[in-house]
């Protein structure tokens, strides 16, 4: 999860293969967290990234004290992702 973070979509434009890895990863992601927690969760999430918060700031401020770091989010994700995918 770190490294879907770090990804630079422009780093890599013309790797149509890792650009679309990093599009079902993050769907998945998003999938995760708005049939776990709801839309109205994953909606402050977004503003708090709008509104300048780092994703992990954003993270805590929409879904503390069930995802308190991104190690929880991950941990939570492949749970998630044994039972779902």
């Amino acid at each position: 999860m770190p490294d879907l973070l770090a990804y630079d979509l422009m780093a890599h434009k013309n790797d149509a293969e890792s650009i679309s890895i990093f599009y079902v990863e993050s769907l998945y992601i998003v999938d995760f967290l708005v049939k776990t927690y709801g839309k109205d969760a994953f909606k402050e999430m977004c503003r708090h990234l709008r509104d300048g918060d780092t994703f992990e700031q954003a993270l805590k401020s929409s879904y503390y004290p069930t995802i308190d770091s991104m190690q929880t989010l991950q941990e939570k994700w492949f749970e998630y992702a044994k039972q779902y995918l």
